[in-house]
Parts: C-alpha cells; structure tokens; sequence
C-alpha cells in the first residue's frame, strides 16, 4: 500500500533481512576497525589486540557509527523512493490544493503532449495514467482516498469502494493485521526476554504510528502541515506519503535500539550494598598488592647502598631526591612552565653585562 511507494526496485525479504542484521554489521565493523587501526596507528606502535579494553572500546563506537550510517541510508533511501515516484498533482503540474479548473487545464496540456492521435501508439501508456489521475483528482470521493492512501486505491481490489467510507473501512482491513503482526511480535519477543531494553519505546513507537495513520485516513484535513514540510524538504508531501515515510523512521528506530541495547545494557545494572562492598575489598586487596610489591623492588634496588646498621648513604639519597625533583618537573607541564617564567626573569633582572 502506502509504504511501497517508499520501496526500493528490489526486496531482499525478511529472511535475507534477518540474515543480513545478524551478520553484516559485527563484519562491517571489524573491516573498518581494521581500515582505521593501519591509516592512524604510527609506525612502529602495535596496534590494540582484540578483548584488549581499547579495542572493545573503539569497537563499541565504530558499531554505532556503523549502524546509524545504514539507518540513516534507509531513511534516505525511502525519502528518494518517495521523491522518485510523481504524485498526480505533479503529473498534471498542479499544487496540491487545485481546482477543478486547474487540473483540467493541467490534463489538456498532457493530452496535447501524449494523447495517442498526437504522440503516436507509443505513448498510449503514457496517456492512461494520466487519464487515471485526472479522474481520480476530478472525483472527490477518489480524490480524497488517493490523498491518504495513495496510487493502490486506483487497483482492481478497490473497485467496489464507492464512498469515503467504504475506502476507509477496506484501508483498516488492509492495514490492521500489519500493525497487530507486530504488535504480537513485540509481546512474544518480550516475554522471551529478546527484546527486553527499550521495551516501553517499540510499543510507544508502534502505538503512536498507528494513531498518526489512523488519523491521516481518517482526517477531512492534512494531519501534518504542508508548508512546513514544504519548507525543509520543498516537496509536498502528501498523508499516505508522510506515513510510508515515519513507518520507516519507525523501523529504522526499533531496529536501532535492538542492535545497540547490547552495547549499553551493562550500564543499567543496579549495585547494591554487599556488591560495592566486595568491589571495594578488591580494589583494596589490589592496592595493598602493588604497594607491597612496589616496596619489595625498592628495597632491591637500594639494597648494595644500605650501610650495616641499616642507614642509607646520604649521597644517595640527595641524588634521589635530585632526580626524583627533574622527572617531577618533567612529567608536569605547570611546574615546567613556572619554572622557566622564574628563570625567565632571572636573565631579565640580571645586570648587563653579567654572566
């Protein structure tokens, strides 16, 4: 219906979907891991080893970078569907809100172009379909179906929709088991626990999808302002084109949450009393580890300099405290610019002449 006007000249199907989201993205994103390690690594510096935490790290961003990109080309790609096919206010050359008068005008000036007696047998094809949309935009009833519901309302199974009514009842039956498939999808996934961060958002999404397309048959009006949408996209788009585009931005949505849920569901985990207790016993065991450790090479390295009753030479340790001062003004940026402002001003307050 609505949303194939938005569709692509091919469909892989759901299996190939499903197919492609369980293993193009980890793929795709190890190649451009690798791609960016070899272009910025230095030479001569080992690149991040995989599980190393850098490398988990880096692949966690390049995985979003990876998944949002593609989601971000599905939305275009619908968009370009949507702007690839004329609407029959653009085949006649008329805005949306003409009149009769318009549209005959705009359908004569089609006629002279491709009427069959005039452009030859070739273009008889041609001159059906715009023969479809003058009487579909001549007829009221049809105009306001084809409005909200697009070209598949000229289709055969459409026929015996004679009034407003009847195309909006066979558009509830045509679209209700699309939205209560998923709606059952989401449960059972939910119950499996599949699907379990997010949960509340899909069927937030999926509710307020299906009131907007509801509302965008149902409506006498334009749900949405054209000239607004006008004014960032300047195309009109009409009700059953602004729903095939937010069922893609819906899709895309969904599936985004569930290919990064596992990414920041760790950060979700509440701690309580006893686990930052243990954690803390750790990070202390730890620390008393190294510090002993520390000690003990300590105490080996001075270990030839330490006199018999147990002092340590005292040579040695104002060269300690020497070195330990150089590498301390060194390692600190602040320090090392204090330090040169005061030498800075000694040679400034020096006499001339003076060494």
């Amino acid at each position: 219906m609505a949303a194939a006007v938005g569709a692509s000249s091919y469909n892989i199907g759901p299996i190939g979907s499903f197919i492609g989201w369980a293993f193009l993205p980890n793929l795709v994103t190890g190649w451009v891991q690798s791609f960016l390690y070899r272009l910025f690594t230095r030479a001569g510096d080992p690149m991040p080893q995989p599980g190393s935490p850098r490398y988990m790290r880096d692949r966690k961003y390049i995985y979003c970078f990876v998944i949002a990109t593609y989601l971000a080309f599905t939305i275009y790609e619908c968009w370009t569907g949507i702007v690839g096919h004329p609407t029959f206010y653009e085949m006649l050359g008329v805005p949306a809100n003409a009149d009769d008068k318009l549209i005959k005008r705009g359908f004569r000036k089609a006629t002279v172009k491709y009427h069959p007696d005039k452009a030859g047998s070739g273009a008889e094809h041609i001159f059906v379909q715009y023969k479809i949309a003058y009487d579909v935009l001549l007829d009221p009833v049809k105009r306001f179906a084809y409005e909200r519901l697009g070209p598949a309302m000229t289709l055969p199974d459409w026929a015996l929709c004679k009034t407003r009514y009847d195309f909006v009842a066979h558009a509830a039956w045509a679209k209700l088991p699309n939205y209560t498939g998923s709606f059952i999808v989401l449960v059972v996934l939910g119950a499996l626990g599949v699907l379990e961060f997010g949960k509340y958002w899909r069927f937030l999404s999926l509710a307020c999808m299906f009131f907007f397309d509801y509302a965008s048959v149902t409506r006498p009006y334009f749900l949405a302002s054209t000239r607004i949408i006008y004014f960032f996209t300047q195309r009109t788009l009409l009700p059953f084109e602004q729903v095939a585009l937010a069922q893609q931005i819906l899709l895309s949505a969904i599936i985004g949450i569930s290919q990064l849920a596992p990414l920041f569901q760790e950060r979700r985990m509440k701690w309580s009393e006893t686990m930052y207790s243990d954690h803390l016993d750790r990070l202390m065991a730890q620390a008393a580890a190294i510090k002993n450790e520390a000690k003990a090479a300590a105490d080996m390295e001075i270990a030839p300099f330490v006199r018999q009753d147990g002092s340590i030479d005292r040579n040695l340790k104002m060269q300690m405290a020497e070195w330990l001062v150089e590498r301390r003004i060194e390692s600190e940026p602040e320090m090392r610019d204090a330090l040169g402002r005061v030498l800075a001003k000694r040679r400034k307050d020096r006499p001339a002449g003076s060494k």
